[in-house]
């Protein structure tokens, strides 16, 4: 299992060959489950306000770059692409992520013309390897201190 490995189903969990990479920022976690998911940039006072509502706008700034820089040291230095006003994984990053991988297989399970799963070898394989990735619901157990509008978007 080469690269990096980002596991968003269950508890998070993220691997670079293999080995599990430790991120000691919870909301670095956050940052990285949200712009995974989500495949866009985002601006940066979107996702200083998301992670860090409690927060002056400075203060709030301060804490996404550590969050970046974080991300940088677990991920190497090419995984982001943040301009002044944006921040987006980047598509050169190549980054695994369960959570996608699960639903792309379901959404080839849907776009499959045929009256029934269950006799399709194709969906049945593909129904297999997404179980076979569920390890629990979307950040188990996971969540950031002072942010409802994380946890609502989470949920």
């Amino acid at each position: 299992m080469a690269g990096i490995h980002v596991f968003l189903l269950g508890a998070p969990r993220i691997e670079r060959d293999g080995a599990p990479l430790r991120l000691d920022r919870q909301k670095a976690v956050a940052l990285l489950a949200y712009l995974a998911l989500s495949g866009q940039p985002h601006r940066r006072e979107t996702l200083a306000t998301l992670l860090w509502p409690e927060n002056p706008a400075p203060d709030a700034y301060a804490y996404l770059r550590r969050a970046l820089w974080a991300l940088n040291q677990a991920l190497g230095p090419h995984a982001l692409e943040a301009s002044r006003d944006t921040i987006a994984l980047a598509p050169a990053a190549d980054l695994w992520v369960d959570a996608l991988v699960f639903r792309a297989l379901l959404a080839a399970c849907r776009a499959h013309a045929h009256p029934s799963f269950d006799r399709c070898t194709e969906c049945r394989a593909r129904l297999q390897d997404a179980a076979a990735l569920y390890r629990g619901d979307l950040l188990a157990g996971f969540g950031v201190r002072d942010s409802a509008e994380f946890d609502e978007w989470q949920v």
